[in-house]
């Protein structure tokens, strides 16, 4: 049963993933990508998509599970969309299959260039620090506040706890369960923990978010500075930045799906507003700008929620 579970999770985070690539590539068209100078090549922007399609479907997961736990539906209810999506996602993989064949076989032919000591020096650091990282990811708990909210939280919906358990003890306005406040950020793994049981998987889907946004954040620096050099230097100051000693990825603590939230809209606002104000009108494309700002609110609303 437990393969089963496992398998069944798998086949619909791929094919969601391929649904939200699609739905991506489609919004941020190539076009777009070179329009912002995030790369120069097509290797580079179906990385660039794909990272961010993967951080775009774990929000929409958190999006679904908060919707379905607000109309007072368990965790069991959301099945039934979660395979709906997926049946979009498995025909835009059969539809696409020669596409993506190809983009594979693309990436096989990669050639890299020898980097210099000092871009050596540097990634040395920055692989250090994550393997830091990933290694309090095995930590049980790293703090008090995981055992009593935020892991507490992510385990109830995923056991069949739903809204009307917070007051079924009683009648306070201030719930005795969930609390008051919006629980997207705990609610984002229960899927993962209702499959997987354990708080080490998610922590590692965390660890998978956090190289993701280290991915965007280089090609952002990089658009902007056109150095490598610079754009890794800014990887490893966010990489050490003294709150992820407490809030990181190993966390279970909200602050840190906020981070990954701010970050991507703060990505897209101020690549427009660089875009926008540094250019002459005349040299302005509105259509690029406006999926620029989507993407900023979208992400913003991630974070308010």
């Amino acid at each position: 049963m437990f393969a089963l579970n496992i398998s069944l999770f798998f086949f619909i985070f791929i094919c969601q993933l391929f649904l939200t690539f699609y739905a991506v590539n489609k919004l941020f068209n190539k076009e777009t990508f070179y329009y912002y100078n995030f790369g120069n090549n097509e290797k580079e922007y179906t990385f660039f998509i794909i990272n961010l399609s993967l951080l775009l479907l774990i929000f929409l997961q958190g999006a679904i599970n908060n919707n379905f736990f607000y109309l007072n539906l368990n965790i069991y209810k959301t099945f039934y969309f979660q395979i709906f999506l997926s049946c979009f996602g498995l025909y835009f993989i059969f539809k696409k299959f020669n596409y993506i064949k190809l983009k594979l076989i693309n990436y096989s032919k990669i050639k890299f260039k020898t980097p210099s000591v000092e871009t050596i020096f540097l990634l040395f650091l920055i692989l250090l620090n994550l393997v830091i990282i990933l290694n309090r990811t095995f930590v049980e708990w790293n703090d008090q506040d995981e055992i009593t909210q935020y892991g507490y939280y992510t385990r109830l919906f995923a056991e069949g706890w739903t809204l009307k358990d917070n007051f079924y003890f009683n009648l306070k306005q201030t719930g005795e369960v969930f609390g008051v406040f919006t629980r997207f950020s705990e609610l984002i793994f229960s899927s993962t923990y209702l499959v997987f049981e354990s708080f080490f998987i998610i922590k590692l889907f965390r660890f998978i978010l956090f190289l993701n946004i280290l991915f965007l954040l280089y090609i952002f620096i990089n658009s902007l500075t056109k150095s490598s050099y610079i754009s890794l230097i800014f990887l490893l100051l966010v990489i050490v930045i003294p709150e992820f000693s407490y809030v990181g990825s190993f966390s279970l603590k909200v602050d840190f799906i906020l981070f990954l939230t701010e970050t991507l809209s703060l990505i897209f606002l101020i690549s427009f507003i660089n875009k926008y104000f540094c250019f002459n009108n005349a040299d302005i494309e509105i259509s690029f700008l406006n999926v620029f700002i989507f993407f900023a609110v979208l992400f913003s609303i991630f974070g308010f929620a």
